[in-house]
């Protein structure tokens, strides 16, 4: 009896199907650079310092730099400190400008940011400078978790019930979390939904290659391999460009996940399971 490789031999060992199949295997494969890479961006950092509004109620006619220069120490190289203010006193305007304030302290009231127009991230909406700047290398960790643990979870799941249904439940996965991540309200659960994007990310890039390889002859398989994961910087091309025209970090969440929905259909109408063999 002629086994799977021989018959594909016969009927074509990458043939219509099998382009196809890999073509469409390589979709998923852009969104996953899009996740991994996409802190970059989302975490972008902005020069900023502390916020010292207490003084306008003593002066409302400040100028942002005259208010910068009696608040703000300076650092050796002459630039105000960005985590470090003068302590708020209780003190007339003129007294302030005569004999300055001594004491400092940190930035008691958040951080003011100079960022473009139109621009926002991770780090200016949920104040993460200063102590709470490792709140963004936790988060980056967290993520790097959620890709171990899919990958030990889904790669057994894969070989119970199929790599066509383990991708696509993965993609789901990552459109729900993906999408659900732009509207966090804090940084909090931003870091649960980033880690279960990981936990998807791990399913889509252990897989798809894989049934590329499973339904075309095996001398085919390293290049179905390459073929799929020479589109994951396809991805990084394209996440840059969309980043460069969306600087607000909360539309970019949806404009880089929210394809997931027609890519689904797509992978469930081109993809096929795996082979009766593996």
């Amino acid at each position: 009896m002629s086994n799977f490789g021989q018959i594909l031999k016969k009927i074509g060992a990458f043939g219509l199907f099998q382009k196809r199949l890999v073509a469409a295997l390589c979709i998923p494969i852009v969104f996953t650079a899009f996740d991994i890479i996409g802190q970059v961006f989302t975490g972008q950092s902005f020069p900023h310092h502390c916020n010292t509004d207490w003084i306008l109620k003593l002066g409302p006619n400040l100028t942002d730099e005259r208010q910068k220069n009696l608040t703000l120490p300076v650092n050796k190289a002459g630039k105000y400190e960005s985590c470090e203010m003068f302590s708020p006193v209780d003190l007339d305007l003129e007294i302030i400008e005569a004999y300055g304030i001594n004491t400092t302290t940190g930035c008691i009231n958040g951080s003011v940011f100079e960022a473009p127009k139109g621009a926002s991230s991770i780090v200016t909406e949920f104040n993460l400078v200063c102590d709470r700047s490792t709140l963004i290398e936790a988060s980056q960790s967290i993520y790097m978790a959620g890709l171990l643990i899919g990958s030990l979870v889904l790669g057994q799941m894969a070989d119970r019930f199929g790599r066509r249904f383990v991708v696509l439940l993965s993609l789901l996965l990552l459109l729900v979390f993906g999408v659900g991540a732009g509207f966090s309200p804090n940084i909090y659960v931003y870091i649960v939904l980033k880690f279960a994007c990981g936990f998807s990310v791990s399913g889509i890039v252990l897989n798809s290659s894989v049934i590329g390889g499973e339904w075309s002859d095996s001398s085919k398989f390293a290049f179905c391999t390459i073929i799929c994961h020479s589109t994951f910087s396809l991805g990084l091309m394209l996440l840059c460009g969309i980043a460069y025209l969306i600087p607000n970090w909360r539309i970019l969440q949806l404009v880089l996940y929210s394809p997931l929905v027609v890519v689904l259909g797509i992978f469930y109408w081109s993809a096929a399971s795996q082979t009766s063999w593996t």
